[in-house]
């Protein structure tokens, strides 16, 4: 398969020296064919000094202001409103691609003849830019490496991520093509990564993994998914989205991915550590491990 220029999507709403190391790990990937495109919503201070004007001289980077705010969903929908190659990632603001990101995803699609999603190898750090380890991240390592390398697609796949997600959205390389009809959901605003992810899935999409390390996905308090990802609402979202796919599971007669979206375990368990947190805050035995959220 011939792989032209990869578009990476920054929505941007959080820190500006988490967001210059992102932009400057664009910057030094050693494979040329990507663009950057960072999706600013609303005003942040900083980002009008002589050193940002260095990064946005590369004639490969691009800064686009919304008019308003547009909130997370929305944000995430304009970057993928402005997408213009055949193949698209949207990092997190937060994040890190190693310099061989570009590298990678392009041989790995250069070696299949059909893909729609390809998934480097992620390592997790905290605020300070320090491997982590949270509760969490353990998880997704165990459920990825039942899958080892290759591609996954169809009912094989829902069932996985019905029993958890182990996919780290931020990291994730998307065919075009296939997630412009779909869009982003705007009444899913914590979890429209798996909606998405879903949805692709249920379209015929293909996923290919490989081992290969290239990105750092960051993980820390004051992240947009780690604010959300112990709130009652977040719960009920994820509830009222799994009875959705349970429904279009068993409509493709995938009975397998029905039953885990039906009971989607982490979920559950997760649901439950957060209602001890919150009755027991300080004692709980995760509460003092590193990265915990």
């Amino acid at each position: 398969m011939t792989v032209g220029v990869i578009d990476i999507v920054v929505p941007f709403y959080g820190r500006v020296d988490y967001l210059a190391e992102t932009v400057d790990s664009v910057l030094a990937q050693d494979d040329p064919a990507w663009r950057l495109t960072v999706v600013q919503d609303g005003e942040h201070a900083g980002l009008t000094t002589s050193d940002w004007e260095r990064r946005r001289s590369d004639p490969r980077v691009r800064w686009v202001t919304n008019p308003h705010r547009l909130g997370l969903p929305g944000n995430f929908q304009r970057s993928l409103d402005l997408v213009e190659h055949d193949w698209c990632v949207f990092p997190g603001c937060d994040d890190v691609l190693l310099p061989s990101y570009v590298r990678t995803v392009r041989q790995v699609l250069s070696s299949r003849e059909r893909v729609d999603m390809v998934l480097p190898g992620v390592r997790v750090m905290d605020a300070e830019s320090s491997p982590s380890t949270p509760l969490a991240d353990r998880v997704k390592t165990l459920l990825r490496r039942r899958h080892g390398r290759g591609d996954l697609s169809g009912e094989r796949l829902a069932t996985s991520l019905m029993h958890g997600n182990w996919l780290y959205f931020p990291a994730l390389c998307w065919r075009s093509a296939r997630i412009t009809p779909i869009g982003f959901r705007q009444d899913l605003p914590t979890t429209l990564d798996l909606a998405l992810a879903a949805q692709v899935v249920l379209a015929g999409g293909v996923l290919a993994l490989t081992e290969v390390e290239a990105f750092r996905y960051r993980r820390h308090g004051l992240s947009e998914s780690s604010r959300a990802a112990a709130t009652r609402a977040r719960f009920a979202e994820e509830q009222r989205l799994f009875e959705e796919l349970q429904a279009s599971f068993e409509a493709a007669g995938w009975t397998d991915a029905a039953r885990a979206a039906r009971w989607h375990v982490t979920s559950r368990v997760h649901r439950g550590l957060a209602h001890v947190a919150r009755l027991w805050p300080t004692g709980a035995p995760w509460a003092s491990a590193p990265g915990a959220r």
